[in-house]
């Protein structure tokens, strides 16, 4: 890349590269920078655009939505207990997501479902000590889907951030902020803007 560096303190550059390759008759390429709108795209530029909630832009620059993939794991069963059970997934890597709650797209297999997504703690009770999780963890409530996916990678594509992770005084107080985040998630996925989301096929498997 144009701007590549490496070594201590990064001072090795692509010039540098060159002449230690020379000698080997190793063809070195310099990538030019690859321009949208006047914008320098680059991964640094892509996790701010998904740190501030772009994810539109994000689809624009990258050809495809952005997407996480991990692995279902067990959690508290607390979505079951509250009527909205979810999918706790046990991530490849950590994203740049700030934390709260989303409206997003979940591939199941070869099939995406509409659903609400919370990434972060899950503090829930303020009164239980043992409700904030020691990590971050992503649980996904998928809507009309009720399977067993325990131990099968699935793929996340976050749409939208709809609001700040809280942590609520009762679970009555948690399940009527889940169901808002729900119907708010609903009516999003009905809007032009979430249909001009394109390029789930691209993602690769």
């Amino acid at each position: 890349g144009y701007d590549f560096s490496f070594g201590k303190d990064r001072q090795g550059n692509v010039d540098l590269i060159k002449k230690v390759v020379e000698k080997k008759k190793i063809e070195v390429i310099l990538v030019p920078p690859y321009f949208q709108k006047e914008q320098i795209v680059s991964s640094s530029y892509i996790r701010k655009l998904i740190q501030r909630g772009d994810f539109q832009e994000v689809t624009t620059l990258l050809g495809f939505p952005w997407h996480l993939k991990g692995e279902v794991c067990k959690g508290k069963k607390m979505g079951v207990k509250l009527g909205f059970p979810t999918i706790n997934l046990k991530l490849d890597f950590l994203p740049p997501l700030k934390m709260g709650v989303y409206a997003v797209k979940v591939r199941v297999r070869d099939k995406w479902y509409d659903a609400v997504a919370n990434y972060g703690f899950a503090p829930t009770i303020k009164q239980d000590p043992l409700a904030r999780n020691e990590q971050a963890i992503l649980e996904c409530h998928l809507f009309d889907f009720n399977e067993n996916i325990y131990y099968q990678k699935v793929l996340v594509s976050p749409l939208k951030f709809l609001r700040d992770e809280l942590q609520f005084s009762t679970l009555e107080f948690l399940k009527n902020q889940i169901q808002k985040d729900k119907t708010n998630a609903k009516k999003l996925f009905k809007t032009d803007s979430f249909r001009s989301f394109q390029g789930f096929d691209k993602i690769p498997n």
